[in-house]
């Protein structure tokens, strides 16, 4: 048997089917980075609002108003509502800010990647 005769390497198809694994991973990069850049700026808000030397003493209403601002600040986009994904919860003497939320990024067709956050802080003590 001639050893010379016998083929090496890959072949073109073999390399269309790892450009194509390639891709779909890229895109799936590509489209995940953006909602975990703005889960981190939401995440960053919340530390932001519980390092405020008031936090503790805010009324739910203030919390409210001082997220929002810095939201904007973050430049944060406006489908993450805070009327509807802002919740004040209470662990025994601690007061807890949780901003809960899903985002879907459409992948192609009627795929789309969903990513659910659960973002929550300490603001202070509740005085009973």
């Amino acid at each position: 048997m001639n050893r010379q005769n016998r083929q090496r390497g890959i072949t073109v198809w073999g390399i269309l089917a790892i450009a194509v694994v390639a891709v779909f991973f890229l895109l799936i990069i590509v489209k995940l980075v953006p909602i975990y850049m703005t889960g981190m700026k939401v995440k960053s808000a919340l530390n932001g609002l519980a390092t405020q030397p008031d936090a503790g003493s805010m009324t739910n209403r203030q919390i409210l108003e001082a997220l929002y601002k810095r939201f904007q600040i973050e430049d944060i986009d406006e489908y993450i509502t805070l009327k509807d994904t802002l919740r004040f919860e209470r662990d025994g003497k601690t007061r807890i800010v949780r901003i809960a939320y899903e985002d879907v990024a459409p992948l192609f067709g009627n795929v789309s990647l969903l990513v659910e956050f659960d973002h929550h802080v300490e603001v202070g003590r509740v005085e009973n």
